[in-house]
């Protein structure tokens, strides 16, 4: 999720582009691989991610699958010259995990568009350690998932795709300083973009 100007140009990107594709082209024969193709797929990590996901073309525009998704980043801060903070090490962590739908709409050459439907459940973990203290926050999840997208097949056997869309979350959060905790229980609605994908196909 983000709100940065590169990635709301890359939000625009890939809705022009799945939308540039829903209208096939009649004198050329689509890319996408026929019914039985297996697919497995790999997403170019953002930030410490990793996601992985296992496909099966069920007809000859639907395809269905499980994906994997799991986050992890360590740092700290150090206190700056003439400062009374202490140094404060950050954990974070993030697993999601659920089935997926591609229904794929036409193609207009080598690029074919698709809407992507999918569910789940997840995991975060925020902690925080510093000298005085430990914040950590915890929440689990579970989500919906709309997006449009494209893949583009460069040679046989090979596709890279990104889509965009609107997660619906339902978050149970317990956040904890040492040993004094407290619940919430929220929904939360905001758009998303994935990491750039490749799938090779079999």
């Amino acid at each position: 999720m983000t709100h940065s100007t590169p990635r709301r140009t890359g939000l625009l990107a890939t809705l022009v582009l799945a939308t540039a594709t829903a209208l096939p082209l009649a004198a050329q024969e689509s890319p996408v691989p026929e019914k039985g193709t297996w697919s497995i797929g790999f997403f170019l990590p953002d930030g410490g991610g990793n996601s992985l996901g296992g496909w099966r073309m069920v007809s000859d525009r639907a395809m269905v699958g499980l994906e994997l998704d799991f986050r992890s980043s360590d740092s700290d801060t150090e206190p700056t010259k003439g400062s009374l903070a202490a140094s404060t090490e950050f954990d974070d962590k993030v697993f999601t995990f659920g089935p997926r739908v591609k229904l794929y709409l036409g193609h207009r050459g080598p690029v074919a568009s698709y809407l992507r439907f999918g569910g789940g459940i997840g995991w975060e973990s925020d902690q925080a350690i510093g000298q005085n203290a430990v914040r950590e926050e915890t929440r689990y999840q579970l989500f919906l998932r709309n997006s449009i997208g494209a893949d583009w097949f460069p040679t046989d056997g090979i596709s890279i795709s990104g889509y965009t869309g609107v997660q619906l979350t339902y978050f149970s959060a317990r956040n904890t300083i040492d040993e004094l905790g407290v619940t919430q229980k929220t929904w939360a609605v905001a758009t998303f973009r994935s990491d750039l994908g490749i799938n090779f196909w079999f």
